[in-house]
């Protein structure tokens, strides 16, 4: 009877585990500039000086897609170990919580939602833009990197790339912008400069101009990942909808390559054009 009670009690506990309502600590003013900095350094600094060192071994690391992916995973890897130490063992706990089975459901009914908007979105370019294709050179760099590396592409775009930007712009940018300006300001800061970070190719390509014509497809799921964690005030949301949002395109982009959808392009889904032509 008693080690029926025990056994009880710890599914008691479990299932309040996997279900309950987790809030994350917000961060201090300190660790937000700390964590701004990482960002920051993750975008610019960390990468380049990774390639200067492998290049002493290896003269052309930087061209080769291959190598600079698993210089961006190391980068990466090496931004979320210290932003573990700049919020502390506590903070990253509360966030790991998160993960449980509610979050979960949240995150993957908005990734339907997300979707839905994705070929509305696609719908709209093709009404301003014609049916040309409508793309990025992030998105290009990126379904690149996947079509041809495919477990390297799958571990940067489906989890680094999710907890990284997601612990930079939602955790930090948000968390800190709403805290010194308020929500609505936290909202439009977060949503543009998530977007923005994804032109930074297309600047340095010069095709910003015609690059910004996807614009929606990225201020899109930004505002989505954005209202999620502002409702539900825990990173892991945010976080699995970005590892699920990612994983889907992963796979539907490389099930498009084998499929010939007709000419039209996308833009951040990279298959985005793909479905509005199955759809008709």
């Amino acid at each position: 009877m008693e080690n029926k009670e025990v056994v009880k009690q710890e599914k008691t506990e479990f299932q309040e585990y996997i279900t309950s309502k987790i809030e994350d600590e917000a961060p201090s003013k300190e660790q937000t500039f700390g964590g701004i900095g990482l960002g920051i350094g993750y975008l610019f600094i960390f990468t380049p000086i990774i390639a200067s060192i492998w290049s002493i071994f290896n003269p052309d690391v930087t061209k080769s897609t291959l190598y600079v992916s698993i210089i961006q995973i190391i980068a990466g890897v090496i931004t979320l170990v210290a932003t573990g130490f700049i919020i502390g063992k506590g903070k990253v706990l509360k966030i790991l919580k998160g993960f449980n089975f509610k979050n979960l459901g949240i995150a993957a009914t908005f990734v339907a939602l997300a979707f839905a908007a994705s070929i509305l979105v696609g719908y709209l370019e093709r009404a301003l833009f014609g049916d040309g294709e409508i793309s990025s050179s992030n998105q290009e760099s990126v379904e690149n990197m996947i079509l041809n590396y495919k477990f390297v592409g799958f571990i940067m775009v489906a989890i680094i790339a999710p907890f990284v930007e997601e612990i930079i712009f939602r955790y930090f940018v948000f968390r800190g912008s709403q805290k010194a300006w308020g929500t609505v300001a936290a909202f439009i800061i977060t949503v543009v400069s998530f977007a923005g970070i994804h032109y930074l190719n297309s600047i340095m390509a010069g095709t910003l101009l015609e690059d910004l014509k996807s614009v929606l497809s990225y201020l899109v799921p930004s505002f989505i990942m954005t209202f999620l964690y502002f409702k539900n005030k825990n990173l892991a949301t945010p976080i699995m909808f970005h590892m699920l949002f990612n994983g889907i395109q992963f796979v539907l982009m490389i099930a498009s390559a084998s499929v010939d959808f007709g000419d039209g392009g996308s833009s951040i889904s990279g298959v985005t054009q793909a479905l509005i032509n199955l759809l008709g």
